[in-house]
């Protein structure tokens, strides 16, 4: 997965990086995810935390893939 890799690759170079995937609930069903992941940076200290913000983009997939096939 190209997104998980480049999101470590930020993560071990302290850098912020966002990507997109299609992960599954406990259950099995299928959803999108927009991850988003920061360092946290204390003044003066290397960045020692990181804070990853998670969103279920799910909707605007469809409609995106919905604008799509009506486009073409």
């Amino acid at each position: 997965m190209a997104a998980v890799a480049r999101l470590a690759q930020a993560m071990v170079g302290g850098a912020s990086a966002k990507a997109e995937m299609m992960t599954r609930t406990r259950a099995g069903e299928a959803f999108w995810v927009e991850l988003e992941v920061m360092p946290f940076i204390r003044s003066g200290e290397s960045d020692s935390h990181r804070v990853v913000v998670s969103r279920d983009i799910s909707e605007r997939r469809t409609a995106q893939q919905s604008i799509h096939r009506l486009a073409f």
